[in-house]
């Protein structure tokens, strides 16, 4: 009987790119293949039996992300503290300012809110300027909290290019093409307030 990789279970291709990954990441650092130890096995076994903790919400076996650990938002987690403590890659000033958000739940929730809302308005096609300038403005401050010259290049950065994509999305009202937009503009509410197209 011929077996493939086919046959298996997506749970089990999940657990094995785990496996892989963890033993890369371990490998990558130092953590067992080729450590001063001499250790020859490698694998997420051996690093979790160090004793050394895994990332919160990440499977120390596997090394599968759990989305809905006790590290996720909606079990008390920040969704913003992780960056805004040990992500910054910026300079001056805008350290101490972007510092002094980390942790805080009104901007968890301001985070996790707009995330939402510019999401889905720009996929329905509604309020796709007002959805594309905060989207512009969310890119400035993740812009200018993690890329900024010279350990990042200024010009071709995802932030960049997001901020771009979204100008063009607001100055061709894309939502009027591909989306709800010609009927959310037709509503009287809309037709008084042109800033809500």
């Amino acid at each position: 009987m011929i077996t493939s990789a086919r046959t298996s279970t997506p749970t089990a291709r999940w657990r094995s790119a785990g496996r892989a990954l963890a033993t890369f990441r371990a490998a990558a650092s130092g953590g067992c293949c080729g450590s001063a130890s001499g250790s020859s096995s490698c694998g997420p076994s051996s690093t979790s039996s160090s004793g050394s903790a895994s990332p919160p919400g990440r499977d120390p076996e596997t090394g599968v992300v759990d989305y809905f650990s006790d590290a996720a938002w909606i079990n008390g987690g920040s969704p913003t503290s992780g960056f805004l403590e040990n992500g910054l890659h910026t300079k001056g000033f805008l350290v101490d300012f972007y510092g002094f958000f980390a942790g805080s739940a009104l901007v968890d929730w301001i985070y996790m809110a707009s995330m939402l809302l510019i999401g889905s308005a720009l996929m329905l096609g509604i309020l796709t300027r007002l959805a594309a300038m905060v989207g512009i403005a969310w890119m400035i401050l993740f812009y200018t909290a993690s890329a900024l010259w010279p350990e990042n290049n200024p010009v071709i950065d995802d932030h960049v290019i997001y901020a771009v994509a979204l100008a063009g999305i607001a100055v061709v009202a894309a939502g009027r093409h591909l989306g709800f937009g010609r009927r959310w503009e037709s509503l009287p509410l809309v037709g008084r307030h042109p800033v809500l197209r």
